[in-house]
């Protein structure tokens, strides 16, 4: 899911981003029954913050992929924290913020340190592609 979002910010702007953000947990939790019910919210928002922040980095700020990404990256686990901070408590969340956030970094590393060597070879791929193709 997060490749997809993370992707699309990036690519489609922030609108398609946090729209994808959005509904990729929502329809993955629908079909698949993961994320469980319990997480789906705090994970809707990581993921909205994810394309929202990545697409408003590299479409209005003109960053650069990694820059962008990184950027996305860190705001959507502190749009986690705080959700788990201010709505973990109403939905049954018994997790304490920050140990929440740093245990979904720690346990995510593997995939953060894969997304931030894929995505920006996706980027320049699918440029080289299309300059390919137009020539």
């Amino acid at each position: 899911m997060h490749y997809a979002v993370l992707l699309g910010g990036l690519l489609l702007g922030l609108v398609a981003g946090t729209f994808l953000g959005i509904t990729t947990p929502v329809l993955s939790t629908l079909m698949t029954g993961m994320p469980a019910v319990a997480i789906l919210l705090p994970m809707v928002v990581e993921l909205a913050v994810y394309g929202l922040v990545a697409g408003v980095g590299r479409r209005q700020r003109r960053l650069v992929p990694i820059w962008s990404l990184l950027l996305a990256m860190a705001a959507g686990r502190i749009a986690l924290g705080l959700v788990v901070a201010l709505l973990g408590p109403l939905i049954g969340l018994k997790a304490e913020p920050v140990a929440y956030v740093v245990a979904s970094v720690v346990t995510g590393l593997p995939g953060i340190a894969v997304q931030v060597a894929v995505i920006p070879l996706l980027l320049v791929r699918g440029r080289l592609e299309r300059s390919v193709a137009q020539a």
